[in-house]
């Protein structure tokens, strides 16, 4: 178990996302923005990354106490510290 929470947090994708969520809040859009400008998300063939990355963070937020993210503000989320 251990191993497996190590190895999803090394992810360069998944550190990238947490560093720009350090700076405070932001919205589905500018992360996504902002990882494309480091080369860290690429869309494929229609598919739409702001649809992708909100979805995943909403299952995060599931998680309840235990999520790594939390909603700040309509549409922006932020670190759960």
């Amino acid at each position: 178990m251990q191993a497996e929470v190590c190895r999803s947090f090394s992810h360069p994708k998944r550190i990238e996302l947490l560093n720009l969520l350090e700076g405070g809040e932001k919205s589905v859009g500018e992360l996504v923005e902002a990882m494309e400008a480091k080369g860290l998300w690429k869309s494929p063939g229609g598919k739409t990354p702001d649809a992708t990355l909100y979805a995943s963070i909403l299952r995060d937020l599931r998680k309840g106490k235990d999520a790594r993210f939390k909603k700040a503000a309509p549409g922006k989320f932020a670190l759960n510290r």
